[in-house]
């Protein structure tokens, strides 16, 4: 009986030490904080945002958690998106001297992508829609990962419109032009041809934002320089496709 009862202690006290170690080691950690938009911030392409810490406390720190993970220390927010690691869900903690960290407040930042036109551009507002589709990378097309190609034919005539892209889109993605066709695998950048019955047109600078909802994809160029390869004639392009 002694012995149960000796065996029962070790086992009692052995517990204790257990739930000792495990011990919060934060016990007065700040509250999460608060901010002056918590709603979703929609930016345009090349636009800033702003975000607050609404009454801020001088004990604490905080810190700005962008999509990527990369973090910013300042109490207040103001960021210029130049790439996609911008767009998506952000979070904001507290942090007290002794590292205590709060609960993250999160919100959304959102690309909006709207329709424009450029100077002596051709236009395309969603006449049909584009296929996007691997290539892979080899030796033959190093540079075109995945492409976009949109495809339609006006009184007898073809014109085709590609765009190759570094990967899959997959929410919101800016990418900038090359007329280096190589640049889409080296430097993330997208490379756009237009063929006409006449001439093929290749982009020299500019931006390409593209947006996935519901599994759609949807592109925007506003506006993209074009060259010819058989002139030194030369236009903006501008418009939007909606595809898969």
């Amino acid at each position: 009986m002694n012995k149960i009862l000796f065996v029962c202690c070790i086992l009692t006290v052995f517990t204790g030490c257990i739930k000792i170690e495990n011990a919060p080691t934060c016990p007065n950690a700040p509250h999460a904080p608060s901010i002056t938009t918590a709603g979703p911030i929609n930016v345009a392409i090349g636009s800033s945002f702003t975000n607050h810490i609404a009454n801020p406390d001088s004990t604490l720190t905080y810190k700005w958690i962008d999509p990527s993970g990369y973090s910013y220390a300042n109490k207040n927010l103001i960021n210029t998106p130049s790439t996609s690691s911008s767009y998506g869900q952000w979070g904001v903690i507290a942090q007290s001297s002794n590292t205590c960290a709060s609960d993250t407040t999160k919100f959304t930042v959102n690309l909006v992508v709207t329709p424009c036109v450029g100077t002596d551009s051709f236009i395309i507002n969603g006449i049909g829609t584009f296929h996007l589709s691997n290539l892979g990378s080899g030796t033959q097309q190093p540079y075109a990962p995945y492409k976009m190609s949109y495809f339609d034919e006006v009184n007898g005539s073809a014109y085709e419109l590609d765009v190759y892209l570094p990967t899959k889109p997959t929410s919101s993605n800016i990418y900038q032009v090359s007329s280096d066709m190589n640049a889409v695998v080296y430097d993330g950048k997208c490379y756009i041809t237009f063929s006409s019955s006449f001439s093929n047109y290749y982009s020299s600078q500019g931006y390409v934002a593209v947006v996935v909802t519901n599994g759609q994809s949807k592109i925007n160029f506003c506006p993209i320089s074009m060259l010819s390869d058989y002139s030194y004639n030369s236009f903006t392009a501008s418009g939007n496709l909606i595809g898969n």
